[in-house]
């Protein structure tokens, strides 16, 4: 985490420098880079959100299964 946000700095910094508008055209990559972060996070969660919903779906479904199975093996004799 630590190296991330290293870079982040730096690149902000570099970025600054390049920019005739001095503190102005930092704020300004600040707020761009800000929002990119807050969209790449926002679309981690809901990936994430759609992962887990699929895998609480399989895994109903397999517990299904297992019981059935256990059931069947003390029933059929």
């Amino acid at each position: 985490m630590k190296k991330i946000l290293s870079v982040i700095i730096i690149g902000l910094g570099l970025t600054a420098s390049a920019n005739a508008d001095g503190l102005n055209g930092m704020v300004d990559e600040i707020n761009k880079q800000k929002t990119l972060i807050q969209g790449h996070f926002s679309g981690k969660v809901e990936s994430t959100k759609e992962f887990q919903k699929k895998g609480w779906e399989q895994g109903k479904i397999q517990l299904v299964n297992n019981w059935n199975s256990i059931l069947e093996f003390f029933t059929s004799k």
